[in-house]
Formats: C-alpha cells, structure tokens, sequence
C-alpha cells in the first residue's frame, strides 16, 4: 500500500483507472503568513487490486493546531493513522472509516499526554474514499469538501464551529462573529471527535475540492468555482493557491483536487 504525504509544496497524483473510471489529483500548500505549515494532504492507492476494488482511493486533508510543532504533528498523525486503520479494518466502508478517525484522534490524544511540547495539539480531517461507482466522505472539524458538477459548485461539508452547533447561528451570522474560528469537533480531544459521514454516486466530469479554512477564508467561492473549472487538477490547484497568496492568506491554506474522468 502506498502512502503519500505531503507538508509543504506540491504534489501531482498520477491518474488511477478503476472500473472504466480515471482518477487524476492534484495537492498543494501553501504557508500564508505564518511562521510554519500546520496542514497536511495525502493519499493512498492500494498496490492490491482486491483492496483496491473493496476500499477505493483514499484522500485526506488535515488542518493542525496546538503549539509550536504540536499541529505539524496531529495534522499528519490524522492523515497517516486515518488511512491506515481505514484499510486494516473490517467491516463496512462506513464503519471502518469512522473506526479510523476515532482511533487516528485517540493516538493524538495519548501522543499529546507523553509529550509535554505536544499538549493540547488537535486536528480538523476532511476525508474520502473514492469506491468504483460512488464516493464515501467524513470530516471533523471545518476542513471543507466541494463538488463540481455541471458548472455548479457543492459545498457538501458543514463546518463544526461551537458558534453553530452550541450556540445555534445560522452560517451567515457566523462570517463575521468574533468566535468563528473556535471548533466544536476536532481530533485529540476524545469527547469532541464524532465524524460525519455521507455517501454520494459519482459520475465522470465531477471535481472534488479538500481543503483547510486558511483557503476559504480568503478566497471566494467564485475563484473557487472558476479554478475547479480550469481543464487539470494541477491548474485548478495553482490557481487556488495562485489567489491564496495573492489575497494575503493569514492562515496555511491547502487544497487537493480530484478529477473524475471517463
């Protein structure tokens, strides 16, 4: 099983073809303002075909907090322990997956306990395994996932926010509050990790978007829509981060794309 992980930079995935489909992705990060890259993206294609036609492709984008390393190190924990789990465990896809991510936060948890320097460190997922005819996504914090399909673009994630699941604000209200940045559900914190878990038909043509708030909180949705449009995954991803950069992003902003083709 191959796993690909990556910090800081970019990365081209090569197309995968699996029942009269071709999967084509792309990932990149970029630092912001910052003083280090707290994200991580990755992937996992199974060299075996049975695990290959039973799991699908994995894809996974994690956004890190809590200290000077301890987010570097939850968001890539998330990542690995994720993908790890997922294709070890039995079960069905949906329970294997929400097995994994419990378990991914329950490592973090015990890794911050033995690690003074790593107290208090977390991490948001966005995830999904891409099966042969349909898609199953979890996430856990307010890394987001989109769709586009027929030149309309999806959000199909909703963040976990503590001003939305506690204190009941709409997400419009939740723009511009003070407080939007603080999670109501994240990994490392073992009573605060309940994934959501969703599952669609894909059809060739559809573009997913992963990525961490650092890019939707500067970028619009319609440069999101217009990049997500570009002809590969590889120019949708520059022009992401192309208007990351241009637009001063605060934060580290990451986004992975996946082409869905005939």
């Amino acid at each position: 099983m191959q796993i690909t992980l990556v910090v800081e930079g970019s990365h081209l995935f090569l197309p995968m073809n699996q029942s009269g489909l071709t999967v084509v992705s792309y990932g990149g990060t970029y630092r912001g303002r910052r003083a280090n890259n707290e994200d991580s993206l990755g992937r996992t294609i199974p060299h075996d075909r049975q695990a290959l036609d039973q799991k699908g492709r994995f894809y996974a984008v994690s956004d890190g907090m809590g200290g000077v390393n301890g987010g570097e190190v939850a968001s890539r924990m998330a990542i690995e322990v994720t993908m790890e789990c997922y294709y070890a465990l039995r079960g069905s896809n949906e329970e294997c997956l929400k097995t994994a991510i419990r378990q991914a936060s329950a490592m973090i948890s015990a890794r911050a306990r033995e690690d003074t320097g790593l107290a208090q460190m977390g991490a948001t997922l966005v995830s999904i395994a891409v099966l042969k005819s349909s898609l199953l996504y979890a996430h856990v914090g307010d890394s987001r996932l989109y769709l586009l399909r027929e030149g309309c673009l999806h959000r199909l994630t909703r963040d976990h926010l503590h001003i939305l699941e506690t204190l009941g604000l709409t997400e419009a209200e939740a723009d511009s509050h003070p407080q939007r940045n603080i999670l109501s559900r994240a990994l490392g914190y073992p009573d605060s990790c309940h994934p959501d878990l969703e599952s669609m038909d894909i059809a060739p043509g559809d573009c997913f978007l992963l990525c961490t708030d650092g890019l939707t909180d500067c970028v619009h949705p319609d440069i999101v829509k217009a990049s997500l449009s570009l002809p590969t995954p590889k120019e949708a991803v520059d022009s992401l981060i192309s208007a990351a950069t241009l637009f001063k992003a605060r934060d580290n902003a990451t986004a992975l794309v996946i082409f869905i083709l005939p």
